[in-house]
């Protein structure tokens, strides 16, 4: 598993941060190749994984994760002839000198790029965690992330209607309540699920648990401070979700400080980084009011789905001053890859990434080799021996014959309503079909508008492959590993997740905790008792798709005796996990 990439529970499913490719578990199954190469839901089973992966998209394709994966491309193509002074164009030789200065940047660059990844990675998983186990939508608000929107294309059978059968109720909620949800509900109740969060529950408490509990702790966390002022975060989890993400991903002060390059000690820039993430978390969950995540959500209020979130930083809790400063670096940025365009040895190559980053929106989701054969209009499509469908060839010049396909499925993560769910079914170089999964009265729009898009979206990736291949050298010897390394690197950077994780204990006692959780995390904490861990996590999975997101004690005898349960330890620890007023359950995490 390269550096880059972000894997959800499973281990198996991950999305990579520069290219935004998505890879989910569990598809090389006959029963996935059927509902993915129709207009069936996909399996209920990978829907855990694919809100994981959703919003590691949904953080990675914004101002943050582009400059993330912008200031990787730079530092690789400066770094790209560093190798070698004299390559061959067209026959041509062609020398290159490169200066001091130009490897120094190049090392800067990606010194940055790597720690602030790697700082960022438990609020990252965390964030991804949240979207999988807690993030919902009742209905109280027309703000829904592209993470939930487009799972309600991958697991809702069949097109969605514009309106419901009702004209008089609102449209959002209606989909939610009574589409979504019955849906979101069935995944969470399931044994798997509460399996899954189980899992997580026995993570090292930490970095060396690539940060998932520390990271879900801290969110979680937040969420209960932020929700004990804005109520309306604690029934719209998907909000909370939405903002949170924005409240990092676009703080250009943040982005200001990853692209300052005149920081060129590695020390200097992680503590920068830890001191801004560090005040990013307590503005977040001390600072933030009502007014700020209406003025965030307005557009969404005044024009529909077609805007996300209002362009004003205040709303973020970012100064007029630092976002203009941010965004006139990524502007320098932007500027100095364009300017690579006319390279003759890297010209190609740059124009290719440069597209890929604004389109970094079409994602490839899944993809199953399958054998074709064509036969005059119609085609034939197998996997594993077993015949998935047959249908008509829908592309002309297509020649008759059997041969080595694929089925491929995109996911076109644009603003609502122009965003749905594209599967083509190819063999060699030729599509032979596709299908369009999106908002009735949109199929056309998205089909003309996309099918471009997704062949260029290939070429852009064989190309990115290719650039990898050649600078994997300069890469593997100049990350920064040796500092990511170090145990103090992961204890600092673990010390300021920890504080908000923990809330609302302080000094020995989180360090109690930290040792405590230090190599199985929450299992650690409640002694192992496996039924103890399950009900927990049972617990929070229930809370997130009950219809008010209250919880109380159902009368079941052996249930209600692990919530006392809970309840007693966390009393007995000082560590939030589940509180009991009266007949009510409070679930922290």
């Amino acid at each position: 598993m390269t550096a880059d990439r972000f894997c959800s529970g499973d281990g198996l499913s991950w999305t990579d941060l520069v290219t935004n490719v998505v890879k989910l578990s569990g598809t090389r199954s006959v029963r996935m190749a059927q509902a993915m190469a129709t207009w069936s839901s996909a399996p209920l089973d990978l829907m855990q994984s694919y809100l994981h992966e959703a919003a590691h998209h949904a953080f990675f394709f914004s101002p943050l994760g582009d400059n993330l994966a912008s200031l990787y491309l730079s530092s690789t193509l400066r770094s790209q002839g560093l190798a070698s002074n004299l390559q061959v164009k067209d026959g041509n030789s062609v020398s290159r000198t490169f200066s001091d200065e130009t490897v120094r940047l190049a090392r800067i660059e990606l010194m940055h790029h790597d720690v602030m990844k790697e700082v960022l990675r438990p609020l990252i998983e965390g964030i991804a965690l949240f979207a999988e186990f807690d993030a919902t939508c009742r209905g109280a608000t027309e703000y829904h992330t592209k993470p939930m929107v487009s799972a309600l294309h991958m697991f809702h059978n069949g097109p969605i209607a514009e309106s419901p059968p009702q004209e008089e109720e609102r449209v959002r909620p209606w989909i939610w309540l009574h589409v979504f949800m019955p849906v979101l509900r069935e995944v969470r109740l399931a044994d798997a699920a509460t399996s899954r969060k189980a899992v997580v529950y026995g993570l090292p408490f930490g970095l060396d648990g690539g940060g998932y509990l520390l990271g879900y702790m801290t969110v979680c966390r937040a969420w209960e401070k932020l929700g004990e002022r804005i109520p309306l975060f604690r029934s719209e989890a998907d909000l909370f979700f939405g903002y949170v993400s924005d409240f990092f991903t676009r703080d250009y002060s943040l982005i200001a400080l990853l692209l300052d390059t005149s920081i060129d000690d590695e020390r200097e820039f992680l503590d920068r980084c830890i001191a801004h993430i560090a005040a990013r978390l307590d503005a977040l969950v001390n600072d933030v009011r009502l007014v700020d995540v209406e003025g965030w959500y307005s557009p969404v209020l005044r024009d529909g789905n077609d805007r996300s979130h209002s362009e004003d930083p205040a709303w973020l809790l970012v100064s007029k001053r630092s976002d203009v400063l941010g965004r006139a670096m990524e502007e320098n940025l932007r500027r100095r890859l364009r300017s690579y365009e006319s390279d003759p040895l890297r010209g190609r190559a740059v124009r290719e990434l440069l597209w890929l980053l604004p389109n970094r929106r079409i994602v490839p989701v899944w993809s199953i080799e399958a054998e074709i054969r064509v036969a005059g209009p119609k085609f034939e499509l197998t996997v594993d021996g077993a015949e998935i469908m047959s249908g008509a060839v829908q592309f002309p010049n297509v020649k008759d014959g059997v041969g080595a396909g694929s089925i491929d499925v995109y996911f076109v993560m644009d603003e609502p309503p122009t965003l749905g769910r594209i599967c083509l079914i190819s063999r060699g170089g030729d599509v032979i079909a596709h299908w369009v999964l999106a908002i009735d009265g949109y199929i056309e729009r998205l089909r003309r508008d996309t099918m471009r898009r997704i062949v260029r979206r290939r070429s852009a990736g064989a190309v990115f492959d290719s650039f990898q291949q050649a600078v994997t050298g300069y890469v593997e010897r100049n990350r920064a590993n040796r500092l990511l390394q170090l145990p103090t690197f992961r204890a600092e950077v673990a010390d300021v997740y920890s504080r908000f994780a923990l809330w609302p204990l302080s000094g020995a006692a989180i360090e109690e905790h930290v040792q405590r959780m230090k190599e199985f995390g929450i299992v650690a904490a409640l002694e192992g008792d496996q039924a103890l861990v399950d009900h927990l996590a049972f617990l929070g999975l229930s809370r997130s798709v009950s219809k008010s997101g209250e919880l109380y004690l159902n009368g079941d005898e052996q249930q209600d005796e692990l919530t006392h349960r809970l309840d007693e330890v966390s009393k007995r620890l000082g560590l939030k996990l589940v509180t009991m007023r009266g007949d009510s359950i409070v679930n922290h995490i």
